[in-house]
């Protein structure tokens, strides 16, 4: 094959090549650069041909020179970095370079292959920038709920603790219902303060379980306030069962078990016209002072599909 006929190999080659390429010799002249390098950067081959480039910003100079020395020590390299354009405009570029040799088998310079990184750059900015946008108006909503849950708790307390005063006091049957059903709401919606204060800590990634001694009837006891008024106005039937092994004083999170054990409830109460709900409680494993509790909640209600099950 001609010399000629082999450059001319070379350059459709070169040229099919997506990115831009620049060949080198020994001295770091400019032997060949390919189609893609002048659209990117904008020089011509006739513009460069055995010149030095010099396109490197200062502060990429030692990390260019770095791997330069890598190059012709014969290691194939790859790194990020920026370079000039003709219009003095930078632009982020990935390198990758190595040696190749001459007919003679020696040495002859070094390939190097630009790809334009800039656009991908540009958009990883602008990702990090969305996430931590949509970082700080998260915290700033679960401030806001922590505030405002905290702010509404008070009232709240307030007005269970005077209902409780009030149905201590005579009243008159219709009096006595109505204030037992404003209790039983105010419970209601603290339980649901409760839950949105939870929420902001967990996002937050400040919520801590309490281990604090209570009685599991109390707790259960509690629950059947909450959810019987709301059972008796559809006509539904409410049975609380308790294993006879099931161990009463525990210590635990009384607090969150209650508010697990109550959306269930709720969710039973919801879709359940006639019949009723079961709140079964059993004893499934005690061992080294610790006890594993399975709860049950059933209801004759509609139920769930397979599909929401596996959701």
């Amino acid at each position: 094959m001609t010399k000629k006929l082999s450059d001319h190999y070379f350059r459709g080659i070169m040229d099919a090549v997506p990115d831009p390429i620049v060949v080198y010799d020994t001295g770091g002249r400019v032997k060949y650069l390919n189609r893609q390098f002048v659209g990117t950067f904008g020089w011509t081959l006739d513009e460069l041909i055995d010149q030095r480039l010099d396109f490197v910003p200062a502060h990429e100079a030692e990390k260019t020179r770095e791997n330069v020395i890598k190059t012709i020590n014969g290691e194939v390299v790859l790194f990020e970095t920026q370079r000039y354009n003709k219009k003095g405009d930078i632009l982020d570029i990935q390198i990758s370079a190595s040696n190749y040799n001459d007919t003679k088998g020696k040495r002859g310079g070094m390939i190097v292959a630009f790809r334009n990184i800039s656009e991908l750059k540009k958009t990883e900015v602008e990702l990090v920038k969305a996430r931590e946008e949509a970082d700080l108006a998260n915290r700033s909503k679960s401030d806001f709920l922590a505030k405002m849950s905290h702010e509404i708790r008070t009232p709240m307390n307030a007005i269970i603790g005077l209902t409780d005063l009030a149905m201590k006091t005579r009243l008159t049957d219709k009096q006595h219902d109505y204030i037992k059903k404003v209790s039983w709401s105010a419970h209601s919606l603290l339980e649901i303060i409760n839950d949105i204060l939870d929420f902001s800590k967990i996002e937050a990634d400040k919520l801590k379980l309490e281990s604090v001694d209570f009685n599991l009837e109390d707790v259960l006891s509690h629950l059947a306030d909450l959810v019987t008024i709301k059972t008796a106005e559809k006509g539904v039937e409410i049975n609380f069962r308790l294993e006879k092994t099931v161990p009463l004083g525990l210590m635990g999170d009384p607090l969150r078990l209650g508010q697990i054990l109550l959306n269930l409830m709720n969710n039973a109460v919801k879709f359940t016209e006639k019949g009723e709900i079961a709140v079964t409680t059993r004893l499934e494993e005690e061992k080294d002072g610790q006890v594993t509790l399975l709860f049950i909640v059933q209801d004759s209600g509609i139920g769930m599909t397979q599909d929401q099950m596996e959701n």
